[in-house]
């Protein structure tokens, strides 16, 4: 019963958070500050260009994006892998 009671806490919380993440991108989207997967786009061919046209290293690509590292390195991987 106990399980029970925190599965459903659980699921609740899931419910709340997820709602109040729809409402926050849609006031961003309201307010014009929302770009989407689209700005994401342009900062990842950034990434791209950077490293291999312009032969940063990691840590200076990442410094000129905004991105950390890690995050540099999983979309390089992203590209090898896509082809691109």
């Amino acid at each position: 019963m106990l399980i029970d009671l925190m599965t459903a806490m659980a699921r609740k919380d899931y419910l709340s958070r997820q709602e109040r993440q729809k409402q926050g991108i849609e006031l961003a989207k309201s307010k014009g500050k929302y770009q989407g997967r689209q700005a994401d786009a342009e900062r990842h061919k950034k990434v791209v260009y950077f490293r291999e046209e312009k032969g940063l290293s990691l840590n200076e690509t990442a410094e000129a994006t905004g991105y950390s590292r890690s995050q540099v390195c999983r979309i390089l991987a992203e590209h090898l892998q896509n082809g691109n």
